[in-house]
């Protein structure tokens, strides 16, 4: 069996991280990001306020469960991440739907144990998009130009595994809903989307992945 991968310096770091297929990030033990790609810092510059998105420095010491949407994801991705530094699996990677109205997304992540220097062990987030289909409207607008129209769009929570998306209802009463009941509701497409996880998904999805890894954990030690 193969350990984990040594990454000494930033600039080795920086040069092995390009390599990777989609965004990718090397945290410490804590989710301290330590070093990125440029994909990882064009898709969480954004989200760490950083004024330089898209340059790979831009997210160096932030936290990357900080930049993550609610937290179920958060404590569901730490624990995998728990998992893999504490040698109960060698790799964990699974796939998530992440689609939106009009366009179709499907994305691999993956933990994986890395060394920080010669015996610091950290741990290695990548998302590798396998499928993205229907965007062409998107594209055809200059990035600068759509991202700021994007910015002044409120924020719709959605869930990677059903798709349901959480409505507004009474005060402290959102609801998570199908995308019908959302449209019929009088719902648009004019929001920007944060995938995360519903309740009933993280309990029936998320839950016995984590008691399986727990499982694996306790044999190990």
């Amino acid at each position: 069996m193969n350990g984990p991968s040594t990454i000494h310096s930033y600039d080795h770091r920086a040069e092995r991280l390009e390599s990777r297929s989609g965004s990718a990030v090397v945290t410490d033990t804590t989710g301290k990001i330590i070093a990125c790609n440029q994909a990882a810092a064009g898709r969480f510059g954004s989200a760490a306020g950083a004024a330089r998105a898209g340059v790979s420095e831009s997210i160096l010491g932030e936290s990357i469960y900080d930049l993550l949407p609610d937290d179920d994801t958060r404590r569901a991705f730490r624990e995998f991440a728990d998992g893999v530094t504490a040698g109960s699996a060698e790799r964990l990677e699974f796939c998530r739907r992440c689609d939106r109205p009009g366009v179709q997304r499907a994305f691999l992540v993956r933990f994986e144990p890395v060394h920080i220097d010669a015996c610091t062990p950290g741990v290695l987030f990548q998302i590798v998009p396998l499928l993205e289909a229907g965007e062409r409207s998107k594209r055809s607008l200059r990035p600068e130009a759509y991202r700021q129209r994007c910015e002044t769009l409120p924020l719709l929570r959605v869930c990677s595994y059903c798709e349901h998306v959480l409505c507004p209802g009474r005060p402290g009463k959102d609801v998570w809903v199908q995308p019908s009941q959302y449209y019929q509701s009088g719902g648009t497409d004019a929001v920007r989307l944060s995938h995360g996880i519903c309740p009933t998904c993280f309990e029936h999805e998320v839950t016995p992945e984590l008691e399986r890894l727990r499982s694996r954990r306790r044999t190990v030690s």
